[in-house]
């Protein structure tokens, strides 16, 4: 058997070599996948703070109060001109206050089983976001509204620019 010897240094680079390679080692197996874990534990934190960030500032809405638990408002049925017209100054307002544009606007009485509801016709135009702002400024308001219609399309010739067509109830009954 022939023996093959090395030199005291070359020894010790060779130890420190098989050293790093197991240092090596041990990071691959044990340190990647515990670094993997922390940062898809970290991404879920970061989701669950934007989330946290978006429920507080729907808390500190100005116009964010819980609804009754009868949301339906119940109203005198001497007051219907007053009503229309609440509604209609209310609407206007919330599209003066986006910068939106009304061709159409229209609060009528519709009689139903024995009462009568309110509904709200528009058609409005503007900027895809003020008018998304102007729909979620009408369902926030008092009295609650919802959508019966609603008709979103893009204006030709103008890049994100919308005209809508709706038709809103107020869960109100006038009496």
């Amino acid at each position: 058997m022939i023996g093959v010897y090395f030199s005291p240094l070359s020894q010790r680079l060779l130890a420190l070599g098989l050293a790093l390679l197991t240092l090596l080692l041990c990071f691959n197996l044990i340190v990647a996948p515990l670094l993997g874990v922390i940062s898809a534990d970290r991404a879920d934190l970061t989701t669950l703070r934007e989330r946290q960030a978006r429920l507080e500032a729907a808390r500190a809405w100005p116009d964010a109060s819980p609804v009754p638990n009868r949301a339906v408002t119940l109203l005198a049925s001497g007051h219907a001109s007053a009503i229309k017209d609440r509604l209609k100054v209310s609407v206007e307002g919330y599209a003066r206050a986006q910068g939106v544009t009304i061709a159409t606007l229209n609060v009528d009485l519709a009689a139903r089983s024995g009462s009568q509801s309110v509904n709200v016709n528009f058609e409005v135009s503007g900027a895809h976001d003020a008018v998304i702002t102007f729909l979620a400024a009408i369902e926030r308001g008092r009295p609650l509204m919802r959508p019966i219609m609603l008709t979103m399309k893009p204006i030709a010739g103008r890049d994100d620019e919308l005209a809508v067509t709706g038709q809103y109830q107020a869960l109100a009954v006038v009496q």
